[in-house]
């Protein structure tokens, strides 16, 4: 296996309504699994051990709501058969937009996406930065 990490991060502008987080499961249930079923895609397998923790920080209506309802921030770290480790953190909000972004971290180098560029992928290896170009969709 030529990977070791894997990172994911997810954040969203503002928080969601106070009766969308109310009997939605919570931050892992609505958030936090699309970033866990990336890092399961990227690994290949299916996870063995999962260590997940969360907090309010961000909007102190929910934090009453039972379980993980209560939580606007959470961080998860991902244990795969093959060795590899996978770290997620999640929140409610950011105060500077939208954030979404993965990195793979292998023996030969790292490949990340971003928020900034039209096409987030880099590949870094030794000696190397390269900004992959897309092909135009058109």
């Amino acid at each position: 296996m030529w990977y070791v990490q894997i990172k994911t991060c997810s954040r969203d502008p503002s928080p969601p309504p106070y009766e969308y987080v109310k009997g939605g499961g919570g931050i892992f249930n609505d958030m936090a699994v699309h970033d866990l079923d990336m890092t399961r895609f990227l690994a290949g397998e299916d996870p063995i051990e999962i260590l997940a923790v969360g907090s309010c920080h961000i909007d102190k209506s929910i934090q009453d709501l039972p379980g993980s309802e209560a939580f606007d921030t959470a961080s998860c770290i991902v244990r795969y058969p093959g060795g590899v480790n996978a770290m997620v953190d999640v929140c409610r909000q950011s105060s500077y937009g939208y954030d979404q972004r993965a990195e793979v971290l292998g023996t030969s180098g790292m490949i990340a996406t971003d928020n900034v560029y039209p096409n987030t992928a880099r590949i870094f290896k030794k000696g190397m930065l390269k900004c992959v170009a897309l092909a135009s969709f058109t």
